[in-house]
Formats: C-alpha cells, sequence, structure tokens
C-alpha cells in the first residue's frame, strides 16, 4: 500500500515539473511583436497581451502638460536605445497618472516598434527578478510598469524592489521603470514611540526607495476651467447636444458632491449625464 502511494506521489510530481518545464518554455518563446502593450499573470506566470490602444487617451489628458512633455522625452530616449531615468508619477487620485503612462507608450510604440509595456501588479512584485530575467532580449524596449505603488509601514517587500532598483533593472539596457503612486515617498508613515534621532533614520530608510527613481512627476487636483474643459472633451466624445445650456451647473455640482475635480470624476460625470440624455 506504502509502495502504490510512492509511486503515486513520484508520477504527480513528475507531472508538476513537466508542466513548469513546459510553461518555462513557452515563456522564453513568447512573440512580444504581436503587440505593444501587455501585463504580467502571477496566475498564469505569463505575459497577457493587451488589444485596446491608449494613445488617443493623451487629448483627453488635460492641465499636465509638463509631464506629458518630460516622460514623452524619456520615453522617446529609451526608445532609441539611450540611457534614460526610472520615473514615479505621484499625486492626486484620478488626474491621469496611469493614463498617461499607458497612452505615451501606445502612442510612441507605432513609431517605436520595439518599443513594450509591461504592466506588473503591485502583489507580484516579488516576481520582478525572475520578470526582469524573461524579458532580457535584446531586440525589444521594456516599460516596466507597477500602478498604484505603495507600501504599509508593516511591509518589508521595498527592500526588494530598493535593491532591484539600485542594481538589478539598471543592469539592462533594454528595461525602465515606471511607477504610480498617490504618496510622494511611496510609504505611509506613522508616528511611533521612536527617539526622534531613531524615527529620523527609519523615516530618510522609506523614503530612499523613491530617491531610486531620477524623475519625478507631480499630479495635483486641477482648477474648475480645466475641469470644465474636460467634461466638455468628453461629452464631445458621444456627440453631446451643447444646446443644454446647463450642463456646466450640473458638471460643477457633481463635482462638489464627489470632493473632487479631476480627470475621472470629469469621465464619471459625462457618462452619468449622457446616460440621462
Amino acid at each position: 500500500m506504502d509502495n502504490h502511494i510512492k509511486k503515486i506521489a513520484d508520477s504527480l510530481e513528475e507531472l508538476v515539473k513537466l508542466k513548469k518545464l513546459n510553461s518555462r518554455d513557452n515563456i522564453d518563446n513568447y512573440d512580444f511583436s504581436k503587440a505593444s502593450l501587455f501585463s504580467w499573470s502571477s496566475l498564469h506566470s505569463n505575459f497577457m497581451a493587451t488589444d485596446h490602444s491608449f494613445d488617443e487617451d493623451l487629448d483627453y489628458l488635460i492641465g499636465i502638460d509638463k509631464a506629458k512633455f518630460q516622460l514623452g522625452q524619456n520615453t522617446i530616449q529609451f526608445a532609441k536605445g539611450l540611457r534614460v531615468n526610472n520615473v514615479l508619477l505621484w499625486g492626486a487620485r484620478g488626474m491621469g497618472k496611469s493614463s498617461l503612462v499607458r497612452a505615451t507608450v501606445s502612442k510612441l510604440s507605432k513609431e517605436y516598434p520595439n518599443l513594450k509595456l509591461v504592466e506588473v501588479p503591485r502583489t507580484a512584485l516579488n516576481s520582478l527578478g525572475d520578470i526582469l530575467s524573461l524579458i532580457d532580449t535584446k531586440d525589444f524596449r521594456f516599460v516596466l510598469f507597477c500602478d498604484d505603488l505603495s507600501f504599509s509601514e508593516e511591509e518589508d517587500s521595498y527592500h526588494y524592489l530598493k535593491s532591484l532598483l539600485d542594481g538589478g533593472i539598471n543592469r539592462f539596457e533594454n528595461i525602465v521603470f515606471y511607477a504610480t503612486s498617490n504618496r510622494r515617498h511611496l510609504i505611509k508613515r506613522q508616528m511611533g514611540e521612536n527617539s526622534d534621532i531613531n524615527l529620523s533614520d527609519e523615516v530618510d530608510q522609506k523614503i530612499s526607495l523613491s530617491d531610486r527613481f531620477g524623475i519625478w512627476l507631480g499630479f495635483y487636483p486641477c482648477d474648475q476651467e480645466s475641469y470644465l474643459l474636460m467634461v466638455e472633451k468628453y461629452l464631445s466624445k458621444v456627440d453631446f447636444d451643447f444646446h443644454d445650456s446647463d450642463w456646466q451647473n450640473h458638471a460643477i455640482q457633481w463635482q462638489i458632491s464627489r470632493g473632487s475635480r479631476s480627470g475621472r470624476s470629469a469621465w464619471q460625470f459625462a457618462c452619468h449625464y449622457t446616460s440621462k440624455a
């Protein structure tokens, strides 16, 4: 009986090994030429192509022209094969940080077909080393992108990312790292019972992760003029009849009820308002 169970266990182990080998072989032979935007799936341990094109989104990102220019220039230099900086886009929610990254790469990939974006979930950061080894190919240039990157006080995975940004990613000439966060220093800091000296050391250690990004792009809540311009653009997208002169008042009431003015709230209002028309 014991021998029979052992044979079954050995067979299952061999199946697992075979599956891993086949999976690795599929990844090693992955065809990155079939799309420009990809995401890493931890469930499948593989890259998933994104069919959607985001380049039109650039026209709807208003009030962030400086960030558009800087990110565009950095990405163009990277696509041309030059050394560039990792980029941290931080600041107000809903102001287009993630959309700007996807739209910039999506648009530039038309001119530079070797430019690719691979979106890595924050929960998959511990697999980043493996992902780096899989995309170490001279045929393409990869923007690794982590959306909504932040760490709580209890997490220590930022040490892993910091070490990769120090030596791991920089060793690969065809890879650059972009991240978005609502926090400038990525860490939610809490005041404890430490002494002033120890607390200062702790804060310095934790904000040092953001120092690994050579370019910081700040995003701030927009003013009312920019907000209404965003609403107008989104309404135009669905051929809205602007003879309804009251749409601006409704848009202002919407943002007051939401407690924020942003591109996201402008889009949400446009969806809500046109659904009533």
